[in-house]
């Protein structure tokens, strides 16, 4: 007789290092990464099994119980099933902080890290993308702020010489600043002085709105 593997009560919650990024995210390598140091936000993601998940919840069909060892079935599965997928109180906390942080942040602030995450500005669906997108998404901010500080000279070089993602993804988080309006052109080397003449225009409200989206784009409250 088949029986249908019962579902958790709780849905997993993936928060891995190695989460790919969503479609439309522009984060990329963790090499690529300056605000991505590890910041221990990880320390506290496995607990122990809580003790009303290792409970028989007394739901078990009928008629399951295994002769050879009179255990039903049906529950003995849902106890496998359980033991494994626990979800962290510490990640939960954080995932609700994040989110109330979001929701209290001014929706202007929180559009450049929508366009990285390629989502909306809903806090919800933020913080949605936050803890499933590569932890990397705001590696861009990195990258504008340092084109920012190039040598006027040096600055378009140093874009010519990125690849076309990061290209890409400054160019958009340019875009959600104001400082650019116009499609990223075809030429490489026209898009690199582009690019770094406007990122060299950045001003200092435009500066501590990029350092609000990274500090926004961590899987921590803060």
């Amino acid at each position: 007789m088949a029986f249908d593997t019962p579902q958790s009560d709780l849905p997993d919650v993936v928060d891995d290092e190695a989460t790919q990024p969503a479609a439309g995210a522009y984060g990329y390598g963790a090499t690529n990464a300056p605000f991505e140091a590890d910041d221990g936000d990880d320390a506290d993601e496995t607990d122990e099994t809580d003790p009303d998940e290792a409970e028989d919840d007394g739901d078990d069909e009928p008629g399951d119980e295994d002769p050879a060892t009179g255990t039903t079935a049906t529950g003995a599965r849902r106890r496998a099933a359980g033991a494994g997928r626990t979800v962290s109180r510490g990640l939960l906390r954080r995932v609700a902080a994040k989110a109330l942080a979001l929701a209290a942040a001014d929706e202007d602030d929180r559009a450049p890290l929508a366009v990285l995450l390629g989502s909306t500005t809903d806090p919800t669906e933020m913080t949605v993308a936050i803890f499933t997108t590569a932890r990397t998404a705001a590696a861009p901010v990195g990258d504008l702020l340092s084109v920012a500080d190039a040598d006027p000279m040096e600055a378009g070089i140093a874009v010519l010489s990125m690849d076309k993602s990061r290209v890409r993804a400054m160019w958009a988080l340019a875009e959600s600043l104001g400082v650019l309006s116009v499609a990223m052109p075809a030429s490489d080397s026209k898009a690199a002085l582009a690019l770094a003449k406007a990122a060299q225009s950045i001003s200092d409200t435009q500066r501590e709105r990029l350092s609000l989206v990274a500090d926004m784009a961590r899987r921590t409250a803060a």
